[in-house]
Formats: C-alpha cells, sequence, structure tokens
C-alpha cells in the first residue's frame, strides 16, 4: 500500500524538522572560559555562574576550559585581548564565541547570558576563524622556537667573558695548590653547581619580581618597550666592544665588562675560599658569592630573558625555561673543567679565551638584536 499524501506531507515535515535540528545543533556558540588554578574569581565564575547556563541557555553553547597555567591557553587569550583591545588585569575571562570577551566576575555576572542570546541570533561570528587557526598554529611553532632561544641565551651567557676570565684565574689558583686529576674535576663539579644554583635563585626572584609588576597592562608595555630599547642599545656597545678589541686586543678597551673593583673583589674571595681547610666546602661557596658579583655583568642577557619570558604564567612551563637556562650557562664552564682534567695548562687556557673574546662579543651583539626583534613581535603578537 502506498502512502497517502498526509503521510507523505509529515514525513517531508520530520526531515526538514530533523535537517534544520542538525543544522542547528552543528553550530553551538563557543564559550571560553579561561581560569587560573587557585584563583578566587574564578572558582566564582566555575561554582555560581555557569551552572546557571544549563538553566537560562539550554543547549544553545558548547564550554571550554582553558588553564592559563598552559601557555597556549594564555597566548589564545592574548591574542583575543590583542584583537579587541582588552587590557583588563582581571584574571578571569570568558570568551563568547570568537567576538565578545568578558573580563572579571562583575562583567561575566552582568553580561554573559545576554551575549549567548545576542551570539545565537547572529550566528555569524565577527572573530576570522581561519586568522584564530593561523595565530594558534603560529603559537605552536612560537612555543618550539623559544625552547631553542632560551637554550640559546643560556649558552651564550656562559661563555660571556666576565665568566671565563674569573674562570681561568680560578683554575689557575687551583693549579697553584697542586689540585689536579680528578680533585680538580670534583671542584670543577662543585663549582658549576653553586654557580647553577645560584644564578637559577636569581633568576626565580627576578622572574617573579617582573611578572608581578607586568600583570599590570602599562606597566607591562613600558617594561617590554624599555627592554626592546635597551637590548638594542647593548648590540650596539657589543659589537663596538668586538671591533675595538679586534683592532687593539686590549681588554680595557671593552665597555660592557664587569668593573676592575669588582674583579678585584672576585679574585679575593677565590683565595680566601681556597685557603679554607677542606676544599670542597670552600669551592661551593666562591661559586655562590663569584656568581652573585658576576651577575652585574651576566645580567645583560639573563634580564632581557626573563623579560621575554614574563608572559608565561603558572610555575610549571617557566620554571623549566629558567632551568634549561641555567643548565646551558654552565655547560661552558663544565667543558673547561673537563679538559683542566685532561691537562690542559692555564696558559693554553688565556690564549684561548683571548681569541674567543671577539667571537663570544658579536655572538651577544647578534642575540641582543634578535631578542629585540623577537619582543618586537612578541608585543604585536
Amino acid at each position: 500500500m502506498f502512502p497517502t499524501k498526509r503521510v507523505k506531507m509529515q514525513r517531508i515535515l520530520l526531515l526538514v524538522l530533523l535537517l534544520l535540528g542538525m543544522k542547528l545543533s552543528a553550530v553551538p556558540i563557543q564559550v571560553e572560559f579561561f581560569f587560573r588554578q587557585g584563583c578566587t574569581q574564578c572558582e566564582m565564575v566555575k561554582h555560581d555562574i555557569l551552572p546557571e547556563l544549563g538553566k537560562k541557555v539550554p543547549g544553545k553553547y558548547k564550554l571550554t576550559f582553558l588553564n592559563l597555567a598552559e601557555a597556549e591557553n594564555y597566548l589564545r587569550l592574548v591574542q583575543y585581548q590583542e584583537a579587541f583591545r582588552c587590557d583588563s588585569n582581571e584574571p578571569v575571562f570568558i570568551v563568547v564565541n570568537y567576538e565578545t570577551i568578558l573580563a572579571g566576575v562583575g562583567e561575566i555576572r552582568n553580561r554573559l547570558f545576554n551575549e549567548i542570546e545576542l551570539a545565537a541570533l547572529n550566528p555569524q561570528s565577527g572573530f576570522d576563524a581561519e586568522g584564530t587557526r593561523k595565530a594558534e598554529l603560529l603559537s605552536k611553532r612560537f612555543l618550539k622556537f623559544k625552547w631553542m632561544g632560551v637554550a640559546i641565551a643560556g649558552l651564550i651567557d656562559g661563555i660571556n667573558p666576565c665568566v671565563f676570565s674569573a674562570l681561568i684565574f680560578f683554575i689557575s689558583l687551583l693549579a697553584a695548590m697542586r689540585v689536579t686529576g680528578r680533585k680538580i674535576l670534583m671542584a670543577g663539579v662543585v663549582y658549576c653547581l653553586a654557580c647553577f644554583l645560584c644564578y637559577l635563585a636569581i633568576g626565580f626572584g627576578l622572574f617573579s619580581f617582573l611578572q608581578e609588576i607586568s600583570s599590570y597592562g602599562h606597566i607591562r608595555s613600558a617594561l617590554e618597550y624599555g627592554t626592546v630599547a635597551l637590548l638594542i642599545l647593548f648590540a650596539v656597545i657589543t659589537l663596538v666592544d668586538a671591533i675595538r678589541y679586534l683592532h687593539s686586543h686590549k681588554a680595557d678597551q671593552i665597555v660592557l665588562q664587569l668593573p676592575d673593583r669588582l674583579k678585584m673583589k672576585v679574585h679575593a674571595i677565590m683565595h680566601r675560599g681556597l685557603s679554607y681547610r677542606y676544599l670542597l666546602p670552600g669551592v661551593f661557596a666562591v661559586g655562590l658569592l663569584v656568581t652573585v658579583i658576576e651577575s652585574v655583568c651576566t645580567g645583560q642577557i639573563y634580564l632581557p630573558t626573563l623579560v621575554f619570558l614574563t608572559r608565561e604564567r603558572g610555575i610549571g612551563l617557566w620554571s623549566i625555561y629558567l632551568l634549561l637556562y641555567n643548565f646551558m650557562f654552565i655547560v661552558p664552564l663544565l667543558v673547561i673543567f673537563f679538559f683542566a682534567w685532561h691537562g690542559s695548562t692555564t696558559m693554553a687556557f688565556i690564549r684561548w679565551s683571548k681569541r674567543q673574546v671577539v667571537y663570544s662579543k658579536f655572538l651577544m651583539g647578534l642575540f641582543f638584536l634578535a631578542m629585540a626583534f623577537l619582543m618586537w613581535l612578541l608585543m604585536n603578537f
């Protein structure tokens, strides 16, 4: 028996409704909740406001939780803030359908439901979805490059002439004390460990301070623009230093170096530390104190790198960056002690250090220029 005309119409109507329902369900309103662990306002939004979505706008939205401790999520929020010119320092944000950003508990409570209703009436998103996908891809590539950049920065810092001149003097003192073979290797490991721990502690302290003040939009902008200007200045001075030393071979022609007064202080600390009856504790103390003093010189690279990392949120990722930087910082020191263990003389180190001054200065100058360019890209990302 063939279906009647009425049955056919009912089937067609059901099919139309089904297709319409599939169409509507395929494009729910996107609600992105950016939060930080342990944030009081975030918990208020999560437990007091978001549960109301299911009652007031049921079935109209898709809720995504994005933890700002993860670098990709933080970069995504920065993209939204740049796109919508949002300078708010609130700890919690919600973005509705890629086109409206709500900052803080008050704004989220007052506007969230209305914005979802408006987005449902106007499903055309004002945010370029293709642009977002490209930005996400760029973010991932940028993060991969950041790992390499931090590693290179630490390595260049480790071959800083300030560090090398003090290290060679230290090795000469060990040689004068007849510390050779296995003992000089153990002394080198302890010295490098002290440098690593001290420099890491300095980095954690400075980074925490910089991250705190950079949470204010205007201060962050001033800090970043100031860092770019300082990097360009350092690049010019360092490259001039390299050219002047290349022609004169005189250390006093170098502008960016540890002042003579501090050099004498470092030498005095090394003499006193090695006069202690127990060699390794004395070496450890020397490593700590010398690293603090040398940070006046090595901070030329360390501080801009820390500013570069201030956009990282959550202790997890930026602490790994700092560990990587400081590990790469001591790699050249470990190499020098390794050669000392194998019998290289102090004079050989002195000749080599004089030859590498020009190369290290050129590398530092290029690093400063590259860092300035990356900072500029990051500010306009």
